[in-house]
């Protein structure tokens, strides 16, 4: 078992080498002093190696919880790396821009004064759904329309009132 002064006292040597915690989890270090945390397992015969972060950005404790949650995973016969893939994966291209809206819609009213969220509803359904409601979503963050070509003649106010809203609560708008 490693401990936060073991692992600030790892030195690189003149090769990688690695230290072991237990259950899979090891920590790699370099040859250029970057320390990197590991986890290796076996799912479906096959053995496979996740990376978990660096140390000391990713601490003992957190990589030791990392390590539980891709045992749990494993245990319930998922494939912890299709796991991560699944997190970090970006919206689906063809999604329009009205659902997505909706969706985002639900999720926050339930935080709101109902005087605001009827408010945010107004100004969507208003101003928004006209304008972009059925433009696909697209992976990198733009809008489309459904012939293929980017979106760019929204009136100036609908894309002002559409990246303020978002910017307000967390989303990124490129505009659309």
């Amino acid at each position: 078992m490693l401990t936060n002064v073991t692992l600030k006292a790892l030195k690189p040597e003149g090769k990688p080498y690695k230290k072991p915690d237990g259950g899979g989890l090891f920590i790699l270090v370099e040859m250029n002093g970057s320390k990197l945390w590991r986890f290796v397992c076996r799912y479906d015969g096959k053995q496979k190696l996740l990376s978990g972060g660096g140390y000391p950005d990713t601490s003992l404790v957190v990589a030791r919880a990392w390590r539980e949650k891709m045992k749990h995973q494993l245990a319930l016969g998922l494939d912890p790396s299709i796991e991560r893939a699944k997190e970090t994966a970006k919206p689906e291209a063809g999604t329009t821009f009205e659902e997505i809206a909706r969706e985002w819609l639900a999720a926050r009213k339930l935080a709101w004064v109902p005087k605001y969220a009827s408010h945010i509803t107004r100004r969507l359904e208003g101003d928004m759904f006209p304008a972009v409601g059925d433009l696909d979503n697209q992976p990198d963050g733009g809008l489309k329309r459904h012939d293929g070509k980017r979106e760019s003649s929204c009136s100036r106010s609908s894309s002002d009132r559409l990246r303020s809203i978002f910017q307000r609560h967390g989303r990124l708008v490129t505009g659309c």
